[in-house]
């Protein structure tokens, strides 16, 4: 796996991105869920932040698409979404799949605005169960990036807004253990 400066990456990324990403940590692979955000609201997190995610699988046209939302404290200016792609052609969509069976635990890695690692944190994985219950379907289907696009857009008609998909998806919620 190439190394990849996470904040070259996040250079040209708005605020309030949400994204899941496999990095090299103390020289081992590891998928951590990183966001973009301003200093401002990175600094309203508290100690302990609460995270309430929401995870869901559409199974359309043999595409698995996967969005995780995830709003913090409760504040809806918080809530951040991001899709996962088991069959990305260019990340590690297969090798990130297989860290959110088996780990326990997600980090969530804030930058700000200079693409600076300001704050890690630590909750509980939302990915684990919905994948371990999904893992054959991943694995015995294939799909374009394009088609997973198509998916994506299918999803945004059907619910327009974040805050709606949010609503209809069953609630996880935990709080940071650091």
């Amino acid at each position: 796996m190439e190394k990849i400066n996470v904040g070259e990456y996040l250079k040209d990324v708005d605020y309030g991105l949400m994204g899941l990403q496999r990095v090299i940590i103390d020289d081992k692979a590891e998928t951590i869920l990183l966001i973009k955000e301003e200093t401002q609201f990175i600094n309203k997190l508290g100690i302990l932040p609460t995270f309430d995610t929401r995870v869901g699988i559409f199974d359309n046209r043999n595409v698995l698409s996967v969005v995780c939302l995830m709003k913090v404290n409760q504040d809806n200016n918080t809530l951040y979404e991001t899709f996962y792609n088991y069959h990305c052609e260019d990340l590690d969509g297969i090798d990130m799949f297989s860290d959110l069976i088996k780990n326990k635990k997600l980090k969530v890695v804030y930058y700000n605005e200079k693409s600076e690692n300001v704050r890690n944190l630590s909750i509980n994985n939302p990915f684990k169960d919905a994948f371990i219950k999904t893992k054959k379907m991943f694995e015995c289907r294939n799909w374009t990036t394009d088609d997973f696009n198509r998916e994506k857009e299918y999803i945004y008609e059907k619910f327009p807004s974040p805050h709606i998909l949010f609503k209809e998806l069953t609630n996880q919620s935990s709080r940071c253990d650091k």
